[in-house]
């Protein structure tokens, strides 16, 4: 944090996907994304915010074929406003746009890949009820790789999802939450 109305941010996101089943192998993918953000301040509990994300998406089940598979890299810019934590109601609305692009030009079967821009966006609230208890909700839509590791399906995902956070005594929390999406 720099001063009171400006903050730096960094961010390192990965998952990590196996499938148990022999048969779903070639879905099996590792993804790992890194990213830079900077908040402003510019009125009392609202923040405006800029945020750059680089990330790569590696299909590493048995069968996949490296010259084929639907291995990609993105690169994401976002922007938006955030309600300040202190208030009890807070959240964010955040926009941006993405790139992505396969590192193979043809699928399995032969079929190109296609590099891909789209808009994406997502917004958050949470609602503190209570010093122990917080609601959330939230709702975001992007574009990904939606196939196997050697196919070239890609698909709009709409993600709905709720949540509660419950401390239960100093220092433990229980979180529960639910998302539904068409992924």
């Amino acid at each position: 944090q720099f001063g009171k109305t400006l903050k730096g941010m960094t961010y390192l996101n990965f998952s990590d996907d196996d499938y148990d089943l022999t048969t779903e192998a070639n879905k099996d993918k590792d993804s790992t994304e890194a990213g830079l953000g900077v908040e402003m301040k510019f009125l009392p509990k609202t923040w405006g915010f800029a945020r750059y994300h680089h990330g790569e998406m590696d299909f590493d089940g048995s069968g996949i074929n490296g010259a084929t598979d639907a291995d990609y890299d993105w690169d994401r810019v976002n922007f938006g406003v955030k309600w300040d934590a202190t208030a009890k109601i807070n959240g964010e609305i955040n926009l941006g746009w993405k790139w992505e692009d396969y590192d193979n030009s043809t699928d399995a079967s032969g079929s190109s890949y296609k590099d891909e821009e789209t808009f994406i966006s997502s917004t958050a609230v949470t609602y503190k009820m209570s010093k122990a208890t917080t609601l959330s909700a939230g709702l975001s839509a992007d574009f990904d790789q939606s196939g196997d590791g050697d196919g070239n399906e890609n698909t709009e995902t709409i993600t709905y999802n709720v949540g509660i956070d419950q401390r239960i005594m100093r220092g433990l929390n229980l979180t529960a939450g639910l998302s539904i999406g068409n992924k």
